[in-house]
């Protein structure tokens, strides 16, 4: 099922841990963005002041046209010959005649350009150390496995190279990117003017139209979505982030000589269709394809904060599974038979609330036995109403917990429930099923039953209600354990098998009721 935190350690990776410090490089860059609209709403009211008096609709005085055929040439020589910006300059060029706000337009235009290729310079900086950062990452991480790799760490032409040679999600180029924004927003500010001129306004940038244009710049640039000592941030800048960390992984892998990888998702209420689709699945590295089943994603374009993990492959080269969302069972297929026990009896409920979470074990084993999906029930503790249904589909046939099921919980969160769901394989409650147990005020109890009646019940703690999805936190000594067996020589493949059956295990004591695993 799916989870609403920014984390999910399902496979032993910790995405915050990865994340964190390559989002505290885009903190100097958001500083940039911040230092740079305070220069341009500068700069522009200059050149609104410029043509303070004039009709934007009339024609540019002589003198001024003149002036801006010397203006143009400078730019030139300076080098601004990008996009949209270059084809006007070479047209206002072979003019002698032109309206005010065509002559705004290029003003405007030449000033944020400008203004964002001096963030540019601060972002490559960024982009170069947050390349640096996951590279030292990711190789250690498939060196680890194969033991055969040659670092040969990013530098400089590899970020420029890959921002070169490589559309963005959005199908443009570093470059295009920027210079389509620098003139939408001239474009906007424009409009805005000819608008304040008709009306006998004062051309100002301080006016609440003009600062509307200004945050939505910003906004669309970079902005802070988190307060941390790091950092969160989203927007444009982020994208690129992403897009080249994204990259550099690729790279690090290839270089360790990692034959195989799994797909990660970033599993929360902004998470994609196609990333959570793609969650868990495992690739030979022949078969990876940058957008298509390996970070960054897309369509549709977004700042994608899924990562891929190397796995180990056996003898033959077929991907052996390097770490689990569960610390027992099979993994085997099992399934749905009528003269199976699913009947569940929880002291906590009455018999009516019992019967219907009964009826809807064995309706979601039936189900998922049938089309090979997981299902999900949520049943009124109090009464036995059939409260809430999902159903997995076969393009996404493990995502069931969605952004419905998380609005439902939000609006419902003063009443109790019983989340039912199936296991189409030998396997008892999953990380993320006891993360969402803990964290959802609503659910009262997680039951996972398998397709063949096995059934794993874990009742919370009445008042139980944990703030984060991040449980590695509330046992420290946990990760100091797993720390010594690794130098004693416990496997990367174990790691994380062990690391859920000790947490389990504690917080079974901790916050569960009465769990137990109900057999056929």
């Amino acid at each position: 099922m799916a989870q609403q935190g920014r984390n999910n350690n399902t496979y032993g990776f910790d995405e915050l841990a990865f994340w964190r410090p390559i989002d505290a490089e885009n903190r100097p860059v958001y500083r940039a963005v911040l230092r740079e609209s305070r220069v341009i709403q500068d700069e522009a009211q200059d050149i609104l002041n410029r043509f303070a008096g004039l009709s934007m609709m009339g024609l540019l005085p002589r003198a001024q046209v003149e002036r801006l055929h010397r203006d143009i040439t400078r730019w030139k020589k300076q080098g601004e010959s990008t996009g949209e910006l270059r084809l006007l300059m070479q047209d206002a060029q072979r003019r002698t005649r032109m309206r005010c706000d065509e002559a705004m337009l290029l003003y405007l235009m030449h000033v944020i350009s400008d203004s964002y290729d001096r963030i540019s310079e601060v972002d490559r900086d960024a982009l170069l150390s947050a390349s640096r950062i996951a590279y030292k990452r990711a190789f250690a991480e498939g060196n680890e496995i194969t033991q055969l790799g040659t670092k040969n760490a990013p530098g400089a032409k590899f970020v420029r190279d890959t921002l070169s040679n490589n559309p963005l999600p959005t199908g443009l180029t570093y470059k295009q990117a920027l210079a389509a924004d620098a003139a939408y927003r001239a474009r906007e500010i424009t409009k805005q003017a000819v608008v304040d001129s008709s009306q006998g306004k004062e051309l100002s940038m301080d006016s609440e139209p003009m600062q509307a244009v200004l945050k939505r710049q910003r906004a669309w640039q970079l902005r802070e979505v988190q307060k941390t000592p790091e950092g969160r941030f989203a927007g444009y800048y982020d994208m690129v982030m992403g897009f080249i960390v994204g990259h550099t992984v690729v790279q690090a892998f290839m270089d360790a000589g990692v034959k195989a990888y799994r797909f990660i998702a970033t599993i929360d209420d902004r998470t994609t269709d196609e990333c959570r689709a793609l969650h868990g699945k495992v690739f030979r590295m022949e078969e990876l394809k940058l957008g298509i089943n390996a970070p960054p994603v897309y369509p549709p374009p977004h700042p994608c904060r899924s990562v891929i993990q190397a796995v180990e492959v056996d003898a033959e080269g077929v991907p052996a599974a390097r770490g689990s969302d569960v610390f027992s069972g099979s993994g085997e297929k099992v399934y749905y038979d009528p003269s199976y026990d699913y009947s569940v009896r929880i002291p906590r409920y009455n018999d009516m609330v019992n019967e219907s979470i009964s009826t809807a074990c064995e309706d979601v084993a039936k189900r998922g036995t049938e089309d090979g999906c997981e299902h999900m029930r949520l049943i009124d503790a109090d009464t036995g109403e059939l409260a809430y249904t999902e159903d997995g589909t076969m393009d996404d046939p493990e995502a069931v917990g969605g952004d419905s099921f998380w609005d439902f919980a939000r609006n419902n969160k003063d009443r109790r429930f019983v989340f039912v769901h199936n296991h189409n394989e030998a396997q008892p409650l999953s990380e993320t099923d006891v993360q969402t147990l803990l964290t959802t005020p609503c659910i009262d109890t997680m039951v996972a039953v398998q397709n063949d009646g096995v059934k794993y019940i874990a009742p919370k703690n009445e008042g139980v209600k944990l703030n984060s999805f991040l449980l590695d936190p509330l046992y420290p000594e946990i990760e100091k354990e797993l720390r010594i067996r690794s130098q004693n020589g416990m496997l990367a493949s174990e790691r994380s098998i062990v690391r859920w059956e000790m947490l389990f295990e504690r917080l079974k004591q901790d916050y569960l009721g009465e769990y137990y695993e109900d057999g056929k």
